[in-house]
């Protein structure tokens, strides 16, 4: 490379960086030609655009589900797009030219007035470290969408993964955008980065997307704005008027010509757009002029090109060739042909032996068969009437009469269909049917399926060919449009609602757009917004693809500027919990839509399908299998039998349709294991037709189902059940639901829902577990990051988040600070005390050396070395212990569980097998979950909690069942243990939903058969001492026995205290029921009569008072026992006695 002083001297400099201030201030008055600034008009727009995106990414959060990540990806390629494709227009247009005219210019000898005002220094221009910095643009593009992607696949999980590495920039990251080729080629590129190990955490994973996203903004910022302080002082230095006309006309073609940048032009300025269209109408060709403004008509807003066309009045009449009233007709055929299709296809491979599968046939004809119906009324009444009077005078007027046979001919097609289905569902007639022609009849079937299918195509196609052209020929786009608007009008409104998303969903992303722009163009107001209210109902309710809305919403812009209000009225805001039920419904619909469209994709060409794919679809079916059964069973076994009890007669029929449709979900995974086994060529072509015809019908069925549900049942529902029966229904079934199906259950609902259904179903969850730790153990797992949490009033919460009430809430740097935390409260004190009393487990000693360590704990003084605690750790709390001998076999563990390691207490720094040898052993208790190291027993390998020794050597399975959020351990062989998600702690029973389930109101696990028979509620019941040994219940591990009032107490204590009283200590009324008590007490009464009672109190009479029914009565006094008159109790009390019972006596 030559020096600087080496190269000749009228050699040009060319420009390889920004130009600096003194540039600027040189060449910013030679820019006094307006429309040179047409070149880079686009610039604004992608500002606007790049801005929406920003605010898009910024309110991420790690429970965006992901309609929103895709809906955010999809905006981020749309600005791909029209960044890249303004770039390769500027690289093969606009920077050559100014290259060329530069490099000219410089050398020639004689330089104009205009030249001389720059620099004396001759500037020229290099249009490749500006062609790099585009490609470079284009991998940050690509970075951010695989972020995006990558966040996406990342489950809704708290960190449980390595941190994600921050990208290493290289030291050119923030070098300019216009660098010298040596330091800027692809080799070496100025935004080069590298990237370490990604993680699947959502939290992170949003954090380094939205750093992402903003590199992007500011690479893109500071580009348009080099271009713009550069490119267009050197367009007006370098360029004559005729050239710079030129070039912003082959620009303007350019971007029109391209697929994605027209849409940019949303985005314009409207002066800025006008005075580009007027520029154009002077200075282009008639052609040119025309296709620009066709384009700017398909891609602008009604009221854009209005307003566009009320300034330009000459690009109105360009309009006329391109507007197409008539395009309905053509939609309304695409949709008939594409369903006559499937039909077609799906008998060709249906069992006409399966009565779902001919009711899902039946169904699907008898919805096309109104749909033809009414469709042809509305030719037949408005088309072809007033086209008929038209032509009457001319050679044209005997085209519409095969019309009307057409029409005809279709209809007595379809009822000879339709009578043949409904023969053949009979129940009457069609065994024997079947019998004698095994074959014919699903021949027959096909025969009349594929001559309907075959008559329609032709029909519409000579309606295409034939009838439209007339149409167009013989009336005004105005009458076009009036008549279109007639024949919607003959559908009546209810199925209007159904035909909409049907034919919308059947078309593809340009008929859809083409759709909605022709009727906001010609349709009124109302009639847009019936229209765009059907489909955004049917994509709320999961029958319509969100992705592809979203894609509708981007194209056209109406639908989130002038019709925004009518798409979020539909969102589904019902009131009440038992609405939750309906955002199940639609999670179902989005996956059996998901399935449906997955096995549609498997060819039927008889080549082996993929089996990831199946492996894919097997999961998904089994999970969605799973998900429909647990919800079936809610109903069945909670929402159902209450609803019985007030309508009755009105459940069979939905537990019918339960047990169908998992016979349904059992020929669906059949027929796809077979299709995973199979070998054959035709075997497979078989089984795929089979599987996607099983797809179809437990989409049809299941489908159906939800909305007989949706139109009968909840309507009952919420006129049977108020706010507080529904809160209670929605409470038993989250009580029944395990704690490892709720943490499938919820991200699953959270992904596919929007976020203020989200927020919703989250607000309506907490507030009816708000009794219980259901939120603490949600925020344990899920990064809920306060987005959808709700006050709470529970004042007692923070009490049970330790282990038990006695837990240290801040555990301080020594046992005698503990120890002072724990004596600050009195009640603490004076129940632990009572506990270690009542211990029958412990002597005499064991319990006096326990109340001698907590008495002189205050007065202790011990450092712990926190840092090296194997180090300094006695060689007793390192060894090996011992459960138990089975088999002349020793069992790692302790005198209460088997496990094999040891807890290292988060309060004292040492290690225990279990919390109870702790706290038998130290002055304070133990919080178990606290705990963050454990000790393999076989290794003496120091580790973070976990099921399995990390040592390599070792890799012992520590127990049988582990919970990493109690930090329990329990090795027993068929040990039934479960963690409760309202509880948070681990309990013993087989399960929720199974033997057990939780009152959110006691907070509470209960056995089933309190939900069947009922108890008396009572809000926390189990989170207090027990009346009798004063011990926190909550934690206890003893047994807990339910009295009949609501109250609880150990089931020991509660042996001991029934010897001496029949009355709860708490509220006094009964402890289970006493009717045989009472009835022997009946007995002894009437045995021993009325001598029994002093001559002088035999006529007395009392004010009593009963404890069981609360009622005040006044009877016959005894001096041992009064019934209450009322429920026949004996727990009553004696308020005031009249010794004569003439109510002589006064208090």
């Amino acid at each position: 490379m030559k020096r600087a002083a080496d190269q000749p001297a009228n050699s040009p400099k060319v420009l390889r960086q920004p130009l600096t201030p003194s540039h600027h201030r040189q060449i910013q008055p030679l820019v006094d030609n307006q429309f040179v600034r047409h070149l880079f008009l686009l610039h604004t727009p992608i500002r606007l655009f790049l801005e929406k995106v920003l605010t898009s990414v910024n309110a991420l959060t790690p429970l965006a589900p992901d309609a929103h990540l895709d809906d955010l990806n999809r905006r981020i390629v749309h600005l791909s797009n029209i960044v890249l494709s303004h770039c390769r227009i500027e690289d093969r247009t606009i920077f050559p030219v100014l290259s060329k005219a530069s490099s000219a210019s410089s050398a020639s000898p004689h330089r104009t007035a205009k030249r001389a005002r720059i620099a004396s220094s001759p500037v020229s221009v290099d249009p490749q470290p500006i062609h790099d910095d585009h490609q470079h643009l284009g991998h940050a593009f690509d970075t951010l969408r695989s972020t995006l992607r990558e966040l996406r696949a990342a489950p809704l999980l708290k960190p449980q993964s390595l941190p994600l590495q921050s990208p290493r920039v290289s030291s050119t990251a923030n070098a300019s955008p216009f660098l010298d080729p040596t330091t800027s080629s692809s080799s070496n590129p100025s935004y080069q980065t590298t990237y370490g190990p990604r993680t699947t955490n959502r939290q992170e994973g949003v954090v380094y997307v939205k750093r992402t996203a903003k590199q992007l903004a500011d690479r893109i910022r500071d580009h348009l704005r080099n271009e713009e302080s550069y490119a267009l002082p050197i367009a007006t230095s370098f360029l004559s008027h005729a050239q710079q006309r030129q070039l912003v006309l082959r620009v303007t073609n350019d971007t029109v010509s391209v697929q994605h940048l027209p849409d940019a032009f949303r985005l314009v300025p409207h002066g800025d757009l006008v005075s580009l269209l007027q520029f154009v109408s002077q200075h282009a060709s008639d052609r040119d002029n025309k296709r620009i403004a066709l384009t700017l008509a398909k891609v602008l807003s009604v009221s854009q090109w209005r307003a566009i066309c009320a300034d330009v009045p000459t690009l109105a009449n360009m309009q006329l060739p391109k507007q197409n009233s008539l395009i309905e007709i053509s939609h309304m055929h695409k949709a008939i042909t594409k369903e006559l299709n499937d039909i077609v296809a799906y008998c060709e491979s249906i069992d006409t032996s399966n009565p779902k599968q001919m009711q899902s046939l039946s169904f699907r004809v008898s919805f096309l068969r109104r749909v033809h119906s009414y469709h042809a009324e509305g030719e037949e009444s408005v088309l072809l009437k007033e086209l008929h009077a038209k032509l009457s005078s001319s050679p044209d007027s005997t085209a519409t009469n095969a019309f009307h046979d057409d029409h005809n001919d279709e209809a007595a097609m379809f009822n000879d269909f339709s009578s043949k289905l409904e023969s053949l569902q009979d129940p009457s007639g069609y065994q024997s049917r079947e019998t004698l022609f095994p074959q014919t009849i699903k021949q027959q079937l096909l025969e009349s399926v594929r001559n309907l299918a075959s008559h329609l195509k032709h029909h519409m196609e000579e309606e295409e060919t034939k009838l439209l052209p007339l149409l167009r020929k013989y009336f005004t786009l105005a009458d076009q449009d009036r008549m279109m608007r007639l024949v919607m009008a003959k559908v009546p409104p209810a199925f209007l609602r159904e035909v909409i998303p049907w034919m919308f969903n059947l078309l593809d992303v340009d008929d859809q757009e083409c759709m909605l722009r022709n009727l906001m163009r010609t349709a009124p107001p109302n009639e847009i917004c019936k229209v765009i209210s059907s489909i955004a109902q049917s994509v709320q309710k999961g029958m319509t693809d969100r992705m592809k809305w979203n894609e509708i919403c981007l194209r056209v812009p109406e639908l989130e500027g002038d019709y925004k209000s009518i798409v979020e009225k539909c969102e589904m805001d019902n009131d009440g919990p038992i609405s939750e039920i309906l955002r199940v419904h639609k999670a179902f619909r989005i996956e059996l839509n998901t399935i449906l469209r997955r096995t549609k994709e498997i060819r039927a060409d008889g080549s082996a399908p993929n089996p990831l794919s199946l492996n894919s679809l097997m999961e998904s079916l089994t999970f969605v299998r799973k998900m429909v059964a647990d919800h079936s069973k809610a109903e069945d076994d909670i929402l159902l039998p209450r609803l019985e009890a007030k309508s009755p007669g009105i459940s069979e029929q939905y537990k019918e349709d339960h047990c169908d449709e998992a016979q349904l979900f059992q020929d669906f995974s059949d027929c796809l294991m077979h299709l995973r086994c199979a070998t054959d060529e035709s075997e497979c072509t078989k089984l795929v037709q089979k599987l996607q015809l099983h797809a179809r019908v437990l989409r049809d069925e299941m489908v159906k189902h939800l909305e007989l549900e949706e139109k009968q049942l909840w309507p009952i529902c919420q006129q049977q059940f108020d706010e507080k029966e529904q809160s209670e229904i929605v409470a038993l079934i989250f009580g029944q639901i395990p704690s490892k199906r709720l943490r499938e259950m919820l991200p699953w609902m959270i992904r596919l829902l929007s976020v203020s259904e989200r927020n919703t179903m989250m607000n309506h969850i907490l507030l009816v577990t708000k009794s219980t730790m259901f939120e603490k153990w949600l925020n344990s797992w899920l990064p809920l990051d306060n987005e959808c949490a709700v006050q709470s009033d529970s004042p007692s919460k923070e009490r049970v988040l330790s282990d038990r009430s006695l837990s240290v809430t801040d555990p301080g740097p020594s046992v005698a600070k503990a120890a002072r935390v724990m004596l600050e409260g009195r009640e603490n004190l004076e129940r632990t005390m009572r506990s270690i009393a009542q211990d029958s487990s412990l002597t005499v000693q064991e319990r006096t050396r326990m109340m001698q360590r907590i008495m002189l704990a205050p007065y202790q003084q011990r450092s712990i070395d926190r840092t090296n605690i194997c180090k300094n750790q006695e060689a007793d709390d390192l060894r090996k212990t011992y459960a138990d001998v089975e088999n002349g076999r020793k069992h790692l563990g302790c005198k209460h569980y088997r496990r094999g390691c040891k807890l290292r207490a988060a309060c004292c720094q040492k290690l225990y097998t279990c919390r109870l040898c702790h706290d038998a052993e130290e002055t304070h208790v133990m919080n178990r979950s606290a705990t963050k190291e454990i000790l393999c027993m076989e290794c003496s390998t120091l580790q973070a909690v976990a099921a399995v020794c990390i040592n390599e050597k070792c890799q012992r399975s520590f127990a049988r069942y582990f919970c990493g959020i109690c930090v329990f351990f329990d090795d027993r062989e068929n040990a039934k243990v479960y963690h409760c998600h309202s509880c948070n702690v681990c309990r013993v029973g087989k399960g929720l939903g199974i033997d057990y389930f939780h009152c959110m109101k006691c907070n509470q696990c209960m056995h089933v058969k309190y939900r069947e028979k009922g108890h008396n509620c009572i809000q926390k019941a189990m989170e207090s001492d027990c009346p009798v040994c004063f011990q926190y219940m909550f934690t206890s591990t003893s047994p807990v026995k339910y009295l009949q009032c609501g109250h609880l107490m150990h089931t020991a204590c509660y042996d001991r205290y029934r010897n001496n009283s029949i009355r709860c200590p708490i509220c006094s009324r009964s402890l289970e029921e006493m009717t045989p008590l009472y009835q022997l007490l009946d007995q002894q009464l009437a045995a021993t009569g009325a001598n029994m009672m002093p001559a002088h109190y035999r006529s007395a009479r009392c004010d009593l008072y009963c404890k069981d029914c609360f009622t005040k009565s006044n009877t016959p006094y005894h001096f041992l026992y009064n019934k209450c008159p009322v429920c026949q109790s004996y727990n009553t009390r004696v308020e005031h006695v009249d010794p004569n019972g003439d109510g002589s006596s006064k208090r």
